[in-house]
């Protein structure tokens, strides 16, 4: 199993609201040609997945939309989109 930790550090290379992700904010973790994103239960910011809170580990498909939800603003930032290449 391949594992990517993402967060902060990352996420700033990409957009300047990669400010609000914590320095581990979650993990890509491949399995055979599966692909799974796993959240961090201690980051201060959520993870969404396609509009839905991210607890635990979900398979992640073409299209899925990652974000980050402020815990008390409920703001969003950092718009993530799975786009599969082969």
């Amino acid at each position: 199993m391949t594992v990517l930790r993402v967060g902060r550090p990352v996420l700033m290379k990409v957009s300047s609201e990669g400010r609000y992700a914590d320095y581990v904010q979650f993990e890509f973790e491949w399995r055979g040609n599966a692909c799974f994103v796993v959240g961090s239960r201690e980051a201060p910011n959520e993870t969404l997945l396609n509009g839905s809170l991210l607890s635990g580990e979900a398979e992640l498909h073409h299209g899925d939309r990652l974000c980050l939800r402020g815990r008390a603003s409920g703001r969003l930032a950092m718009v993530l989109v799975v786009e599969y290449v082969s």
